[in-house]
């Protein structure tokens, strides 16, 4: 969801926020009775706490028979010991005993009231404009634009005798007006003249002095604010499991940049299919291209470029992320795109087989159900309840056949990417593996784990990306990197999938010393590639 990661600085909400000041505070209708009055009405013994509260909110939040969640049971049990009925309370004493806000040490009541006071102080000088509408007369604005705000803080304030005035005017071209010596009259390579004055030093010696030297175009216009650059998270998870805000992005938050997380839907709501029209595939992949289309039409109203529009992932996110890159559909909804450990072209990934779980899910959701039609199996599927579905994802057997993957060819040109694995004959199979296997260890993977997970490391994943960015290199510029620091409290050397993502993420780190070490470079080749491609 954008509005679980969308972080730009300026945008800070107030953490205490009550109903008083939600509902009655910032509305245009004024009341006879403003701050001063409010707390000089409280503070008069005669009044209750239930008469003061519709002064305050317009309503009544107390019954009269009992007080709300303003008030632990301790002070319920005083006030009841000492008043009659609640309309017997007086403002004062109600006011004190009621329970902090959150964030605040007073009650809503006197909550109110400062809020009150430090809004009217905001909107205009509470001693001349209390009773009256807080905007300012046309008399009052022609003696205002007598003066300017500069010289309002000079001459009534010790530590400012002057400002620079037009500070953003462009130089002028010609030679300055003045009887300036040459030597202060400085003419700059673009032509532009600027004077200069003399000053004299603490001890009485002469300067020369050259001031409100114009740098910058004004900010204004073109130049009032400037969009930033988006970086868009697609989590990992094997399309099974995740979430966006997972993804605490403080860190890299700090370098100029807008940054996304979204959801999608996963597992069996997600990528279930009958390969047919009935059940379509990688239904998730779809919410992301929405996803991606949403940001393209609306990040610039929270200040981000939709035309700088970088999109990442790591494992099942990185996978993603190439499939929307060889997406024609996506074309034009990003600029660059960041893959940590995950490509389309992994051997793991195949429509193989997938029909047939679909209609195990389905038997498994209806003992009676046997039909091999997609459209009875749809119907099964909806007429279930979504934790029935949900449940069935620890139980159905998907195999991915990861471990029993054989060795794959390239063609004699390795750039160009065959469509299909070659097929080994079966008399072959054994003489390939074996081969296979003494390319990584002289006995058995089974016996020697760390070549076992070498293997599954190529073939998984360094393999492929390899081969994608063979591809890709063709046709745009293309920037690899292998992560091999590794966290010594793992059981095995080596660096261990989903590593990097302790850096860029506000995840716990295992070894703070360590991430801090790699944590700035990489956040800033990365937010570089983000920034400038």
């Amino acid at each position: 969801m954008l509005g679980n990661k969308v972080r730009v600085a300026c945008q800070k909400r107030k953490a205490v926020m009550t109903f008083q000041m939600q509902e009655r505070m910032y509305n245009e209708q004024r009341q006879a009775l403003f701050a001063i009055a409010l707390r000089d009405t409280l503070l008069r013994p005669q009044i209750t706490r239930n008469q003061f509260q519709p002064l305050l909110t317009g309503s009544l939040t107390q019954t009269a028979h009992k007080l709300g969640p303003d008030y632990d049971s301790e002070n319920i049990a005083k006030l009841e010991s000492i008043y009659e009925t609640v309309d017997d309370i007086e403002g004062i004493v109600g006011g004190h005993l009621e329970k902090p806000k959150p964030g605040a040490k007073v009650g809503p009541t006197f909550f109110c009231i400062i809020v009150k006071q430090f809004l009217r102080v905001r909107r205009c000088d509470r001693f001349f404009f209390e009773h009256q509408e807080a905007g300012f007369t046309n008399a009052q604005l022609k003696e205002i634009r007598k003066t300017t705000l500069a010289g309002f803080i000079c001459e009534n304030g010790n530590a400012v005798e002057k400002m620079q005035t037009y500070a953003f005017k462009t130089p002028v071209t010609s030679p300055v007006a003045g009887d300036a010596p040459d030597d202060l009259i400085i003419t700059l390579p673009t032509g532009s003249k600027v004077q200069g004055h003399i000053l004299k030093s603490f001890e009485g010696n002469d300067f020369q002095a050259f001031e409100n030297i114009p740098y910058a175009e004004a900010p204004v216009g073109k130049n009032r604010l400037k969009a930033l650059p988006v970086y868009l998270w697609i989590y990992g998870g094997s399309f099974n499991v995740g979430y966006g805000t997972l993804y605490n992005p403080k860190f890299l938050i700090d370098y100029d940049i807008i940054i996304v997380t979204i959801n999608y839907r996963l597992g069996v709501l997600g990528f279930l299919t009958t390969n047919d029209d009935n059940i379509p595939a990688n239904l998730g992949l779809k919410d992301q291209l929405l996803a991606l289309q949403w940001v393209h039409d609306n990040i610039i109203a929270f200040g981000g470029d939709p035309n700088q529009v970088t999109i990442g992932g790591e494992s099942a996110g990185s996978i993603s992320v190439g499939f929307h890159w060889l997406n024609k559909q996506a074309r034009g909804l990003f600029t660059g795109i960041i893959q940590q450990s995950g490509s389309p072209l992994s051997s793991f990934l195949s429509k193989q087989g997938s029909r047939e779980i679909a209609f195990e899910y389905g038997r498994q959701l209806n003992n009676s159900f046997n039909s091999s039609k997609s459209s009875d199996l749809l119907v099964t599927l909806q007429e279930a309840s979504l934790s029935d579905i949900l449940k069935l994802q620890k139980n159905v057997d998907v195999d991915s056949d990861l471990f029993k993957q054989r060795a794959k060819f390239y063609d004699e040109n390795p750039k160009e990417i065959p469509n299909e694995a070659l097929n080994i004959a079966e008399e072959n199979k054994e003489h390939v593996g074996a081969a296979l296997r003494k390319h990584y260890t002289n006995s058995s993977f089974e016996e020697d784990a760390l070549a076992l997970i070498q293997y599954t490391s190529d073939e998984v994943f360094g393999r492929s990306v390899g081969r994608q960015a063979d591809a890709a290199s063709r046709y745009v510029p293309v920037y690899m990197y292998q992560l091999s620091w590794y966290n010594k409290s793992n059981q095995f050397p080596g660096v261990e999938h989903t590593a990097d993502l302790h850096y860029f993420w506000d995840f716990t780190p295992q070894e703070a010393s360590h991430n801090d070490t790699l944590r700035k470079p990489l956040f800033k080749w990365w937010t570089n590639f983000i920034k400038y491609g």
